[in-house]
This record gives structure tokens, C-alpha cells and sequence, in this order.
């Protein structure tokens, strides 16, 4: 009796397990309304709930495509409108959850009003695409896994009212969206940014109120971002200074945050910034004075530079926070003087132009510009923006670095060539592990990249020739590797384990050999550990890897599945030998524990392997038996 006790009690623990790593950040099949499906969530049992003294009435999520839809849905619901400027659609009092986007808007001109709504738990709370002459109106919009309110290629919404907060991305994303009215809401908590206005110019951004996060747009040479107005906003009880197009002057000591855009010798010194999204964003700025400010835990960098170049950042303190820059070419990147800034009481590295050194221990951040022949190792990087940050920079060695619990990717490697990547702990960032962008010749060996939040490895875009061998990639709460727009790479030897998407996910790659990799309990709601999809119709090459889903049969005993593994995708790929054992038995993973601050060995792989294997059987006889009944 106590032997099936003991496995009993086994059982309940990874049953448990089961249920929390269900209940994290992943992308599922969404439960939605549409006036196509009335069998489906029409039929779903209305229920009331009362919250804050607001009645809701409980509706599944809402999915619109075009006009005809919308109409349908009113009228099948009896809502009020008839979509004119005079009487607008409603969609008022609903309280609406769920796994995927809770009210999904596309393609559409009407005039609508969405009001007085609960919408909480989804992956996004409101998606609009190509939608114009819509109202969001005294909605609380919090808890969805990426952002509360998306907008793309929208125009003329009103956004009013609202209360926005705890969602895990942003509060607003807006995308190449204008006329937009944005006023008297409240945000608070959203990960990164309250709103980020990227390429969308032409706003009112009026009279709205940030706590713990705040406001950033962004833009590009050839578009205009000017806005229409920014004004009366505040960030923590203090004013966000907003100033465009100016020349001299300089900032409020009082500012709660501080965005420039196109700004010219403009002073910004002795100013206290806490708790906001990056506490001083300039956006084609130059010839600013950056010095002797205290910028203490910002959801985003702490001194945020895009596409601003020629400016003086001195002595400046940064708490859990660092510096971000970005430029298309070099010269955005090149700066007149960065010396004597501090990130968590250690010193900012910023080197330009230098070759063939080695960074001093006890760095707090590194930011290479236009440098070559530069190592970087036994560094203990972390709370940072990017733990390591190289811009147009050739032949840098990285190893043997903790590089863990950075806002945005642990190592970001952009236009750069012949980077190695080797023998680190790259953990828990709340960006990706390694983000690469138009860096070729690229190898990335021998680390343990794990629970980072937007994947373990990501980007690839016009990085051909990179190399993945030997790393450990595991729990990230996307996809282990996503490449994209690369080709002639390898990946090889890899263990990737219990990743919430894909294993590995190849969009619009050519001539990857994906070989000798253990995948284990990827994608554990899917059919396939790897994803290989081309618009070109092009195949890459899966070859003898073992999929922990696929062992058997083996009826020739030869060591390879008689049948073939599928690979998700356009591209209809296989791997045709896939192994019955594990490849890579050998590896060994670095755990990183942040609530002792220490970083030991874990367990031998082979002990892991086997309570992965049994925790992945036990799910996957839940998942047979809730489809079971189901049916």
C-alpha cells in the first residue's frame, strides 16, 4: 500500500504542476463569438457578475471581420444601433474572459461604442485592425497576457474613460494608427508601457493618468510622428514633460517622465524618475545633455535613445534599469559622450569605436558601438535594459556571463557579425534570452537559455550562417528558437524542454539543418515540437532528432521510429529518422535561483529527463480523458 501511495502522491504532483503551468502565459485555440458559429458560443449560458458595483452580464469573446458581421451580431444580440454617426452600434456591460482576444474588430467603418465592459484574462483585451470611427468607453481592460487595447492601421478611435492596468505587454499598442483620442484614462502595472505609439502620428494624448508605467512612441526618419497634442498627462502624481520639434531649454526638475521628439540641444539634468516606462525617451533627437539624473525602476530602459544621435549622457545613477539605443545605420548610434553612469552602483560600459580589449569585470551594462575584437566574460549582468547591447559591431566573444532578469533581451546583437555566444546563463528576462537582427556569421554554443518571456532565442532577420549547438533551452514562455528570414544555419545537439510554443519555429528559412536535438514536452498543446513554415515553398532539413511524442514503434530495432515525426507548417516537413532514445544525454543545465541570489548545477540531465518523460505521459493521459469526454 505504501509503494502505490508514494506513486499516488507522484501522480497528484505533477497533476498540480500541470494545472499552474496551464494557468501561465501561452497561446491557445480561442474560444470566440462569431455570427458564423451560432451553434457554438451563442448557445453558451448567460451569467451575471457584479464588480466594483457595476452589473456585467457574462459573454464569450466577440470576433468581427467586416461590417456585415457587426450588423449581424447586433442585431442576433438586439443591441442598440444602427452603426451611423447618429447612432452607433453598442456593446455595453459585458464582462468577457478568456484565453484568446476578447473582442476582435476587423475591417470595419461603422460607428460603434464599446462601454462599460469588463475584459480581463485574454491574451489581448481589444484588437482592431483597420478599423476607424470606433469608441472605448469606461472599460476596465486588465490581466490579458499581451496588451489591453491593439490597434492597427486604425483610425479615428476614441479611447475614454478606461481603466487599464496589470496587462502583461502594454496598456495601448498602437501601429501606424492616427487621429487617435486618447484622454482621461487611467494606467497603471502594464509591463512595459501605459501607450506606445509606434509610426503613428497625429494623436490627442490628453488629461490621462500613469502609475508605474508611462507613455513612448516611436518613429522613423522618412515618417512623421509629430502628435496633435500631448498635454495634462501625468506619470505618478507628476507631469510628463512632452516636448516636439524644440530647440534650448531645459526640463522641469519636477517631470515624472520625459519624451523628445525631434528635440535639439535640450538640457535634462538633476531630474528624479521612478516607477514609469523609460524614465527619458528621445526619438530623433540630437545634442541633447543627459547628466546627473537619478533614474530609479522603470518598467522599460532608463535612458532610451531611438535613432538619436551626437548627445552627452553623464554621471547619470540607473536602479533596475540601463540604457537602450537603436539606429539604422551607425552614425544614429554614435554618441558625443557617455562616462561616469552607473547601473546598480556598477559602471555603465559604453565604448565606441574600440578594438581588440577585453570589459572589466563588474560591469553593470555593455553597450558596444562600432567596436571589433572585443570579449566580454565573467560578468554578472542583471536588472538592467539589455544586459549586453552591440550595435555595428564585428568579432565579439561573449562567454561564460549570468545574464539574467533584464527588461528587454538579455543580449541583443544588432547589425553586428561574427558574434559567439558561448557558456552562459542567460535567464528570466522579460524579452526574449537573445535577440538577433541583420547579424550574419553568428554562433551561439554551450549555454542554458531559460524562462525568458518572449522566447530563448529570437528574431534572425538577415543574419544568415547561424550556428545553435550544445545549449540548453528550456521553460521559456514562448518558443524556444524563433528565426526568421535566415539561411545556411545549423542547429544541432540542442535540448529543448518544456517551452510553452515550439521548440524551434522556422518562418521563411532556407537551408537549416536541424539534427541530433532532443525536444521534450514542447508545445504541450499542440501536435508538433517544431514549426517549419515558407512562403517560398522552400524545406529545411530535420534529421535524427528524438521527440519525447514520438518514440515508437521501432520494430527492427535499429534505434530510429519506423514512421515519420511531422512538423507543423506550410512547408509539409518531417524528420524521417527521428531517434527512440535521447541524442544529447550528456548536457547538463545551470539553474539560476533569484530568490537565494545564487547560481548552482542542477540535477544530471538524465534524472531531469526522466521526470520530464513521466510528467509529459501524465498530461498527455489528462488530455485523452478530457477528450473523451468532450466527445
Amino acid at each position: 500500500m505504501a509503494r502505490y501511495s508514494f506513486l499516488s502522491a507522484i501522480i497528484i504532483l505533477f497533476i498540480l504542476n500541470f494545472i499552474v503551468i496551464d494557468q501561465g502565459f501561452g497561446v491557445s485555440t480561442e474560444s470566440i463569438f462569431s455570427v458564423d458559429h451560432r451553434s457554438g458560443a451563442l448557445g453558451t449560458p448567460i451569467t451575471h457578475q457584479k464588480i466594483s458595483g457595476i452589473m456585467y452580464e457574462s459573454h464569450a469573446p466577440i470576433s468581427i471581420s467586416s461590417n456585415s458581421e457587426f450588423n449581424d451580431l447586433i442585431i442576433y444580440e438586439g443591441w442598440e444601433g444602427d452603426g451611423s454617426y447618429s447612432d452607433p452600434y453598442i456593446i455595453d456591460g459585458l464582462s468577457i474572459t478568456g484565453s484568446g482576444t476578447l473582442i476582435k474588430i476587423h475591417n470595419t467603418n461603422v460607428h460603434f461604442k464599446i462601454s462599460n465592459c469588463l475584459l480581463t484574462d485574454g491574451e489581448k483585451g481589444v484588437d482592431f485592425y483597420q478599423v476607424s470611427n470606433g469608441m472605448i468607453l469606461d472599460c476596465t481592460i486588465s490581466d490579458n497576457a499581451r496588451d489591453g487595447i491593439y490597434l492597427f492601421e486604425s483610425d479615428s478611435i476614441t479611447i475614454e474613460g478606461n481603466d487599464i492596468k496589470n496587462n502583461g505587454w502594454r496598456g495601448i499598442w498602437t501601429y501606424h494608427s492616427t487621429e487617435l483620442n486618447i484622454h482621461d484614462n487611467t494606467f497603471s502595472d502594464n509591463s512595459w508601457y501605459g501607450i506606445d505609439l509606434r509610426f503613428s502620428p497625429n494623436n490627442r494624448i490628453v488629461d490621462n493618468d500613469f502609475f508605474r508605467n508611462g507613455f513612448i512612441l516611436r518613429g522613423l526618419k522618412t515618417e512623421n510622428c509629430t502628435q496633435a497634442e500631448v498635454s495634462g498627462n501625468t506619470v505618478n502624481g507628476k507631469p510628463l514633460i512632452y516636448w516636439q520639434n524644440k530647440v534650448g531649454g531645459t526640463v522641469p526638475m519636477d517631470a515624472g517622465q520625459i519624451v523628445l521628439y525631434k528635440c535639439k540641444d535640450v538640457e535634462i539634468t538633476s531630474v528624479s524618475l521612478s516607477a514609469d516606462s523609460a524614465g527619458i525617451t528621445a526619438v530623433l533627437c540630437s545634442d541633447l545633455d543627459i547628466h546627473d539624473n537619478h533614474i530609479t525602476d522603470n518598467t522599460a530602459a532608463g535612458i532610451y535613445l531611438w535613432l538619436s544621435s551626437d548627445n552627452k549622457i553623464r554621471a547619470n545613477e540607473l536602479h533596475n534599469n540601463g540604457l537602450f539605443m537603436i539606429g539604422l545605420e551607425v552614425d544614429d548610434c554614435f554618441q558625443d559622450e557617455v562616462t561616469d553612469n552607473t547601473v546598480n552602483d556598477k559602471p555603465l560600459v559604453y565604448w565606441q569605436s574600440e578594438e581588440g580589449k577585453t570589459v572589466p569585470s563588474g560591469a553593470g551594462q555593455i553597450v558596444l558601438v562600432d567596436c571589433d575584437e572585443i570579449e566580454i566574460k565573467d560578468q554578472v549582468l542583471e536588472k538592467t535594459a539589455d544586459g549586453i547591447l552591440t550595435c555595428f559591431s564585428s568579432d565579439i566573444n561573449i562567454h561564460d556571463n549570468f545574464i539574467i532578469n533584464n527588461i528587454f533581451p538579455g543580449i541583443f546583437v544588432w547589425f553586428s557579425k561574427r558574434v559567439d555566444i558561448s557558456a552562459n546563463l542567460i535567464a528570466d528576462n522579460k524579452d526574449s534570452g537573445v535577440y538577433i537582427e541583420d547579424s550574419p556569421d553568428l554562433s551561439i554554443e554551450g549555454n542554458t537559455i531559460r524562462n525568458n518571456e518572449f522566447g530563448g532565442i529570437y528574431g534572425g532577420y538577415q543574419s544568415d550562417d547561424i550556428t545553435i549547438t550544445k545549449n540548453i533551452i528550456a521553460d521559456n514562455l514562448d518558443d524556444g528558437i524563433l528565426l526568421d528570414y535566415t539561411i545556411e544555419g545549423s542547429i544541432k545537439h540542442n535540448v529543448f524542454e518544456n517551452n510553452e510554443l515550439y521548440g524551434i519555429r522556422l518562418d521563411n528559412c532556407e537551408d537549416y539543418e536541424v539534427e541530433q536535438n532532443d525536444f521534450i514536452g514542447n508545445n504541450p498543446e499542440g501536435d508538433s515540437q517544431a514549426y517549419d513554415g515558407n512562403n517560398y515553398g522552400e524545406k529545411n532539413s530535420f534529421s535524427h532528432n528524438y521527440w519525447d511524442d514520438w518514440i515508437s514503434p521501432d520494430k527492427d530495432e535499429d534505434g530510429l521510429v519506423d514512421d515519420p515525426y511531422s512538423i507543423d507548417g506550410d512547408s509539409e516537413n518531417e524528420d524521417p529518422d527521428p531517434e527512440t532514445t535521447p541524442n544529447n544525454p550528456d548536457l547538463a543545465t545551470i539553474t539560476y535561483q533569484p530568490r537565494a541570489g545564487e547560481i548552482t548545477p542542477s540535477w544530471s540531465f538524465p534524472l531531469f529527463l526522466t521526470g520530464i518523460v513521466f510528467y509529459v505521459l501524465i498530461r498527455r493521459i489528462i488530455r485523452r480523458r478530457k477528450s473523451r469526454e468532450a466527445r
